[in-house]
């Protein structure tokens, strides 16, 4: 066990450092690789780790089928975590993740096929953790996407939002989605505030995601205001 811990913390650690090693992943891909269908290794550990990736590989992707081919591949990945062991958090949580870019990708979340699916993804996560702030940053982002008739509301995106936050202030990207509804409020010193709070974190939940997507986004975002 202290074992499989180790590893999968290894594994973690790699992704959080590819802003400064842009190998990382790849060694990460491939040490999950080698615990692929190994036995006595929890592969539903594995699966959702393999899903979290696609869910990253396509964000980078320049071609829409491309990042569609990954996103569908994270879900069947996820899925499969599912099977194995219903009550991981994670392996829905990638589920919908990727369930839900796959669907902006092909517009059919703006026509509401899948937004139901989402939802409840998103609560059996809350569900089994409640402190997940991943689920809250989903429902979030449903809530400020989704048109007001069909149930969208930037007052609700605000509130999971700034739960996220008071349950991690760390981790920089509620702040970059909070940021983003105070500014369709109109609420330009809010949204400053929000966003300067954003590049004044210190130690970020997850390192390469600040370096590589939140500071430079906080910063654009800065500019428009």
């Amino acid at each position: 066990m202290i074992f499989l811990l180790s590893f999968f913390h290894v594994v973690d650690s790699l992704y959080d450092i590819r802003h400064v090693d842009t190998l990382a992943i790849v060694r990460a891909e491939s040490l999950l690789g080698e615990m692929l269908g190994k036995e006595g290794i929890p592969q539903d550990e594995v699966l959702w780790r393999f899903s979290f990736m696609c869910y990253k590989r396509a964000k980078k992707m320049k071609d829409k089928k491309e990042r569609i081919k990954l996103y569908e591949q994270g879900m069947e990945y996820a899925k499969k975590a599912m099977e194995i062991n219903p009550r991981n958090p994670e392996a829905h949580f990638f589920y919908a993740v990727n369930m839900g870019r796959m669907g902006k990708e092909k517009g059919v979340l703006r026509s509401l096929f899948m937004v139901d699916d989402l939802k409840r993804e998103a609560e059996t996560v809350l569900s089994l953790d409640s402190l997940h702030v991943g689920a809250r940053l989903l429902l979030a982002s449903i809530y400020y996407e989704l048109p007001g008739f069909a149930g969208g509301s930037v007052d609700k995106a605000i509130e999971y939002y700034k739960d996220a936050l008071r349950i991690d202030p760390n981790y920089t990207k509620a702040y970059i989605g909070l940021a983003k509804c105070y500014m369709k409020k109109k609420k330009k010193e809010l949204a400053k505030e929000v966003l300067e709070r954003c590049l004044s974190v210190e130690k970020p939940t997850h390192p390469a995601d600040f370096y590589l997507e939140d500071r430079p986004e906080a910063l654009k975002l800065l500019e428009e205001l």
